[in-house]
């Protein structure tokens, strides 16, 4: 390593720092020639999940060495997976035994991360955003409420997106520029799926996930989607139409909940749930697959695969695909209480 070229120790550093962080630490320690030569690159990769006080350690640090290596050097971080669940305080989980069931991510105490009347706590997660988003070119977002950053900072370079929220007020401003231009896949987890603002917001994209749907009114305007047939045999220009560059559609129900605990409401919305996404779509314009109901998503997982170069959540088996179904009524894996 003493004797290899910077230039070379640049290529290798940038295929190496692709674990959140742990390997660019490691090298940096090294010696001091190692830790200069690597010092533009230890931030390409970062995985924060904790709470407020690592959050704020990060941007301090992250500041003090882009002020020490401008104008010569631009300090840039491509990859980030961002858990913000545990930056705000714990209320009692008063919710349904439903909801008790779903929580995969809340810890072994009982209770579940919720937002408190704190603005210090949300603002250091738009600081984050703010400070990487010129650069940003993959994104995994968990934060328990509606999270303003995501829908007032443009992201211009940012490829993949993975957002897992409770809600989302995601209206595209008249006259305003795409926040999303070079998004290709986005994986959409619980919240309601607002697909007229990412229509407007990610022009460009092509792969479109959405994972633990819990009721139609989450997910109602996903038929929104077969508009595109009409303007693809138009014959009318791209980008006068919303998703007509979308390649692929995953859609994954949330867990059925079982009948010996119900109490008639969940499982009357779960079972229209299901009948809704079989029969809005029917006939696809593009590549539909409609996924077994799942419990949770693998988010700090996936993000990893993906830095790898696995296809991860989007490699689906073609037995799911929607196509492959005449029926109008919904196949066996996906209607469990039958």
């Amino acid at each position: 390593m003493e004797t290899l070229p910077v230039e070379l120790l640049a290529e290798i550093f940038t295929l190496a720092f692709t674990d959140g962080g742990h390997t660019a630490c490691s090298v940096s320690l090294v010696n001091r020639r190692l830790y200069e030569a690597c010092r533009p690159f230890r931030f390409q990769t970062v995985a924060l999940d904790g709470s407020t006080p690592k959050v704020e350690r990060f941007l301090a640090t992250f500041e003090k060495e882009r002020t020490e290596l401008e104008p010569s050097t631009t300090l840039k971080v491509r990859q980030l997976y961002l858990d913000a669940s545990r930056l705000y305080g714990r209320i009692d989980f008063a919710s349904s035994w439903y909801h008790t069931l779903l929580r995969n991510d809340a810890s072994e105490e009982e209770g579940e991360f919720a937002p408190q009347p704190c603005d210090k706590q949300p603002s250091a997660v738009a600081s984050v955003l703010d400070m990487v988003s010129p650069h940003l070119e993959m994104l995994a977002l968990h934060t328990p409420i509606f999270c303003s950053a995501i829908e007032s900072i443009s992201f211009p370079r940012l490829r993949e997106l993975t957002i897992r929220c409770s809600a989302l007020n995601f209206t595209p401003a008249e006259g305003s520029a795409p926040l999303y231009p070079a998004l290709k896949r986005l994986h959409i987890i619980e919240f309601p799926v607002a697909l007229h603002a990412w229509g407007f917001n990610a022009p460009n994209l092509t792969h479109l996930r959405v994972s633990l749907c819990r009721s139609i009114s989450r997910i109602e305007n996903l038929a929104t989607l077969q508009c595109t047939s009409i303007t693809r045999r138009s014959g009318r220009p791209k980008s006068t139409s919303p998703f007509s560059c979308l390649e692929k559609l995953i859609i994954q129900p949330d867990v059925c909940p079982p009948r010996r605990w119900d109490n008639g409401f969940d499982f009357a919305a779960h079972t229209a749930l299901i009948d809704f996404l079989w029969q809005s779509q029917a006939q696809p314009v593009v590549p539909v697959y409609i996924l077994p109901q799942g419990r949770s998503v693998a988010l700090r997982k996936d993000w990893q695969c993906r830095l790898e170069g696995d296809e991860s959540c989007w490699e689906i088996s073609e037995s799911y695909a929607r196509s492959r179904y005449e029926s109008v009524d919904p196949p066996a894996y996906l209607t469990p209480w039958e």
